[in-house]
């Protein structure tokens, strides 16, 4: 009885660890079959991605150099415009509203670059005029930087003005003014008291409108000096040769398919 007793433990162990391997072994070519297809994804998208670079052929340091320079200076403007004729509340911490404005202002001129590439070489990119080419190029980029630093200008005011409207409203509701010679309490509501309020307002709203005028001015002037000053950095570089398109992008993506190995 004791030697049939072990004999059933020892068969028992055995299609235990007969069932582990299995399973070891349908877990790794699972992993296997997943990794191959990650694999196929990661080579389509960077084929994907190779194709874009070589229909764009630019020059990609010169573009992420004037994306970076451009979102952090005109928003440090844009800040500090912000603070001079913004609401109270959104300028006691600038340095943070400097960052968190120029990383959300960073992705936007990228695009705004890379649309004004596209319409540069859809509209002057068969020219023989070398000349020509490049100054329309650097006149879209700088056209197109600057549209988008002054509806970030004027996003930001209409923001400022909502606050500062609600403020006025507030500050006229908690206070007694005379009207007709005859003390009464202001509300918003009050129609014989609205020329204060809106008086208030239409100085705000100039205010703001003074304040986007000029800094559409002074943000053309900053990002026309930044334009020319990065490409002075990056040796006029924008757009690369053919060859040299089809080099950067020319290194062979290898990856193995898991899947059709173990099919």
């Amino acid at each position: 009885m004791i030697s049939n007793g072990r004999d059933l433990i020892e068969a028992t162990r055995k299609v235990d660890s007969q069932a582990f391997a299995l399973a070891l072994v349908g877990a790794s070519v699972r992993h296997f079959k997943k990794t191959g297809t990650t694999a196929m994804n990661m080579s389509q998208i960077r084929q994907r991605v190779a194709a874009f670079r070589t229909r764009m052929p630019v020059s990609w340091t010169t573009v992420g150099l004037i994306a970076v320079v451009i979102a952090f200076i005109d928003g440090f403007l844009i800040t500090a415009l912000q603070g001079a004729v913004g609401a109270i509340e959104r300028s006691q911490q600038p340095f943070a509203s400097w960052m968190r404005g120029s990383l959300i202002m960073l992705p936007m001129i990228l695009v705004a670059i890379l649309v004004a590439l596209a319409i540069s070489r859809r509209w002057v990119g068969q020219s023989r005029r070398k000349v020509a080419k490049y100054a329309a190029t650097v006149l879209l980029i700088i056209c197109a930087t600057t549209a988008v630093s002054i509806a970030e200008v004027a996003a930001s005011s209409a923001y400022d003005y909502h606050i500062q409207s609600r403020q006025i409203e507030q500050l006229h509701a908690t206070h007694v003014h005379a009207v007709g010679g005859n003390p009464v309490l202001v509300d918003a509501t009050y129609k014989g008291t609205c020329a204060m309020v809106c008086t208030a307002k239409h100085l705000t709203v100039v205010a703001h409108l003074r304040a986007i005028k000029l800094a559409s001015g002074l943000l053309l002037l900053v990002n026309f000096v930044l334009v020319l000053w990065a490409l002075a950095l990056r040796g006029g570089q924008i757009w690369l040769p053919r060859a040299s398109a089809r080099e950067q992008v020319s290194e062979p993506v290898t990856s193995v398919d898991f899947a059709g190995a173990l099919a």
